[in-house]
């Protein structure tokens, strides 16, 4: 177990060895939990996934979970079952097959799992079965790293694994200040020949004073250099800024810089800039799953009034904290909690509400469903014919599914839950209900064409919860005997 506090480099490190484990052809499996990722922040995921990975790692694995699979009774969300039958009595038996080269589990951001209140008792058995690692065959490893805060007591209990902490600010490490020092002078001496200054530039001295002001924090230290390295500004201008901010304390210095990145990228801003801005980021904070980069026009704006020109000049001013891959995803987790919490953004201009960006979201969802649902969506020939059977169904996709369609029909509830949770006053039931007796179906064959018709039950399921505790109690009435008929 690797704990540290946010941006104190555990991903790195899992980065690091899911690296030297995949040359030394000992890596297993991996899953890095991600925060606000429907997929990857899914506590169920987490076991089938190491299941699937194992079984391409030896082909006893795969026989034995082929065997378990065809078995009537498994489901996709019993985490118990999967652990037991796939992961702990798999490897118990292959033990011996396994004993020259053992496989190595790594798992990245456990307290990233179960990040709304809908997985909260999914998370719970999770742990339980990571508990039961400990009862595996010593020779099988698992490595977890995550935040301290919210782990059970075992997971710091040595009897059961050991343990390593990450100290930062005053307790940071001599090793992890060297790192950091390193980190710097080489990426200094990157950028130095570009603005015709040498090699040594900015001196030991410079290099000193960031590494202290990094204060064991990897992540600072890294959107620093980012930050330093945008092409359209002055990176000596950058250095002398970043070297001028106060010091704090753990997460009061990733904020302050943080802070100094958006006043220096946007000091001249008007208010239609700054409001696009925050549109900008929250739609990336709060998506559900990665959106592409020529989707976001569609979700920052509903009135095609946003032009191209200005959704380019916002982004690469975010490069430091914001990744375009072209999936736009934040570059740490820390920047998105400090944009979406008050009491760490206090400056209003960057300050982002969640609740109305999932309001804006499921407004968006609606709209992109409404403008391009229909029947018979990829042109298919005839109704007789299973989707395993049309050859040419991935290409239909591609071309008369886009990417924002395929977002709207899997995301618009999990948006609409998040917004009644913020309880921001705003009744859509009137397009909700527009939606379901006009494309309920169509939407229901998207879901099958893209293989997300799992989700269904539970979407359904977390609508009429809604319904249930909604003030338009008719409206529920009306919507349970809908979904029952």
């Amino acid at each position: 177990m690797i704990t540290g506090n946010p941006g104190a480099g555990k991903s790195a490190i899992a980065s690091s060895l899911v690296a030297k484990l995949t040359l030394q052809q000992r890596l297993g499996s991996y899953f890095f939990f991600k925060r606000g990722d429907a997929d990857l922040g899914n506590p169920a995921a987490l076991w089938r996934t190491v299941a699937h990975d194992l079984a391409r790692f030896h082909p006893s694995i795969k026989s034995n979970l082929i065997d378990f699979l065809n078995r009537p009774g498994f489901r996709d969300t019993d985490i118990l079952l999967h652990f037991k039958a796939m992961i702990d009595d798999v490897l118990t038996k292959n033990c011996p097959l396994l004993s020259a080269r053992p496989p190595v589990i790594i798992i990245d951001a456990l307290d990233k799992c179960g990040w709304d209140d809908s997985h909260s008792e999914q998370r719970q058995v999770l742990l339980d079965t990571l508990a039961g690692w400990s009862r595996l065959p010593r020779q099988f490893k698992l490595i977890i790293t995550s935040r301290n805060e919210g782990l059970p007591n075992l997971f710091h209990d040595s009897r059961h694994c050991f343990h390593i902490s990450l100290e930062t600010g005053d307790s940071v490490g001599l090793d992890t200040q060297n790192d950091i020092r390193t980190f710097f002078r080489q990426k200094l001496k990157n950028i130095a020949p570009g603005l015709g200054f040498p090699d040594s530039w900015p001196g030991e001295p410079v290099i000193e004073q960031l590494t202290h002001r990094a204060a064991g924090l990897f992540i600072w230290a890294q959107t620093a250099m980012t930050f330093m390295e945008e092409v359209w500004s002055d990176p000596a201008v950058k250095l002398k800024l970043v070297l001028a901010g106060n010091l704090g304390v753990m997460n009061e210095d990733v904020d302050m810089l943080y802070q100094q990145i958006l006043n220096f990228s946007f000091r001249n801003a008007d208010d239609a800039t700054f409001a696009l801005l925050r549109a900008v980021v929250g739609t990336i904070i709060v998506a559900q799953a990665p959106l592409h980069r020529d989707d976001l026009k569609y979700f920052v704006s509903h009135d095609d009034n946003v032009e191209e020109w200005r959704l380019n000049m916002i982004l690469p001013r975010l490069s430091s904290v914001i990744d375009v891959d072209p999936l736009l995803r934040t570059r740490h987790l820390s920047f998105a909690e400090f944009m979406t919490d008050a009491d760490r953004c206090r400056d209003e201009r960057f300050y982002i509400d969640k609740g109305k960006l999932h309001q804006t979201m499921v407004d968006a969802c609606m709209l992109i469903m409404k403008e391009n649902l229909r029947f018979n969506i990829c042109r298919l020939e005839s109704s007789y014919l299973r989707n395993s059977e049309v050859s040419d169904l991935a290409e239909r996709i591609a071309t008369y599914i886009p990417s924002r369609l395929s977002y709207s029909c899997r995301f618009w509830m999990a948006h609409l839950c998040n917004a009644m949770t913020y309880d921001n006053g705003k009744d859509i039931m009137k397009e909700i209900d527009e939606f379901l007796h006009v494309n309920f179906l169509h939407w229901l064959e998207i879901l099958s064409l893209i293989r997300e018709i799992s989700q269904l039950k539970a979407t359904l399921s977390a609508f009429i919860s809604l319904l249930e505790v909604s003030t338009v109690c008719s409206q529920a009435i009306h919507y349970n005997k809908y979904f029952a008929d």
